[in-house]
């Protein structure tokens, strides 16, 4: 009988590829890998709002800072009326500042 060896050890090799393939548990839909790759997304895109939310909460701090100073000036040249709006200012903006921080009232 005549065989072809050829032939044969080209099945055998692919044979033997799909048995490695499925001994090292391959996966081509990558179903359930999806979830855990979204999750974090969604962990690093809030990590983002927060770190967002603070820099803008310390930008506000700042200026808040700087209408209270002015207001100190604007005490010391004798104007009343310009003190209290910058101290009102800052007041407004220590309230927003709570709110980025998510501090209650």
């Amino acid at each position: 009988m005549f065989f072809n060896w050829k032939g044969i050890a080209i099945v055998l090799a692919v044979i033997a590829v799909v048995i490695g393939l499925c001994a090292l548990d391959l996966r081509c839909s990558g179903g359930g890998d999806d979830i855990p790759a979204i999750a974090r997304a969604k962990g690093e895109i809030e990590a983002g709002v927060r770190e967002h939310r603070i820099q803008q909460a310390d930008e506000l701090a700042r200026l808040a800072r700087d209408m209270r100073v002015l207001a100190k000036r604007y005490v010391e040249k004798g104007e009343t009326r310009k003190a209290h709006r910058a101290i009102g200012a800052a007041q407004e903006l220590d309230r927003k500042i709570k709110e980025l921080r998510g501090e209650s009232k």
